[in-house]
């Protein structure tokens, strides 16, 4: 078993606390940082291993897990972050298997749901992008409306 650096342990902690496996953490381990490890080294960093890791590991492991199941309440596939990593896991396997059509769809799809298309969020907004004009009282309206029209 190869030594690790800390930025690679933390790494390790923070993907297996994402409830990532053993199997999918050692990958990505490769790509991330370039190094070949066994997913047995990859589960000594988990807390419910048999010989469970070092404290701070520990505490680590149970901030990024309490942070995770917030931020994904109980349907990980409604969360955008969820939703997000799988798009960057698929769009980066379409481009190692040369499939750069694919890997443009999987990046478009991320954009929008980056920039809320798939929610039913509305923006209002006036001439330019600026705020929306409302008349206040019947004189106002007709001052408006004059201007609009090139009333005298």
């Amino acid at each position: 078993m190869s030594t690790l650096s800390d930025d690679v342990k933390a790494f390790i902690v923070k993907e297996l606390a994402c409830f990532e496996t053993p199997s999918a953490v050692a990958i990505a381990v490769k790509e991330q940082f370039g190094l070949q490890i066994d997913r047995r080294q990859v589960h000594n960093y988990d807390p419910e291993a048999t010989k469970p890791p070092a404290q701070r590991w520990r505490e680590m492991h149970a901030a990024t897990r309490k942070r995770f199941l917030e931020e994904i309440a109980e349907i990980p596939i409604a969360n955008r972050s969820f939703r997000l990593k799988q798009l960057d896991r698929m769009a980066r396997q379409a481009v190692g298997k040369g499939n750069l059509k694919l890997a443009a769809e999987l990046l478009e799809q991320a954009a929008k749901e980056c920039g809320d298309a798939y929610s039913n969020k509305v923006r209002l907004s006036g001439a330019d992008g600026g705020p929306i004009r409302h008349a206040v009282s019947l004189e106002e309206a007709e001052r408006e409306l004059d201007e609009i029209f090139g009333r005298a």
